[in-house]
């Protein structure tokens, strides 16, 4: 199990918790997550206090020390909203650990029933240092 504590600051404030578990077989990892955010303001509304909950299932495959491959699907409800729909992604890539320190991540995000929006799939690249 892990658990992870979050806090941002930017043109928003989020605070976030996540408790996750997993079990690897062989070479492939299933896990879940679920993750509770508190969010105060927001570049595309105003937002007084929100909570959003989000849990997350997903399947990862190592090749070796240095590469591997994922899914994962996530669903997000507000529940500070009387639990109302906030939409979903769906995210299939790779991670590769360049070196012990410094790791890249690319992947292909499809988000769905997002209230307002469109479905659509973006690409997301995501580079990593560990400390």
């Amino acid at each position: 199990s892990q658990s992870r504590y979050q806090l941002e600051g930017n043109e928003e404030t989020r605070l976030s918790v996540a408790y996750g578990l997993g079990k690897t077989y062989g070479q492939t990892r299933v896990y879940g997550d679920v993750e509770a955010e508190y969010l105060v303001g927001s570049n595309d509304k105003t937002v007084d206090g929100e909570w959003n909950v989000t849990p997350t299932v997903g399947v990862a495959y190592t090749f070796n020390e240095q590469l591997s491959a994922f899914g994962e699907v996530s669903y997000t409800w507000e529940a500070s909203n009387d639990w109302a729909r906030a939409g979903g992604a769906v995210e299939v890539g790779t991670r590769w650990n360049a070196t012990e320190i410094v790791w890249l991540q690319p992947s292909l995000v499809h988000s769905f029933d997002v209230p307002g929006a469109k479905d659509q799939t973006n690409a997301h690249l995501e580079l990593g240092l560990r400390f």
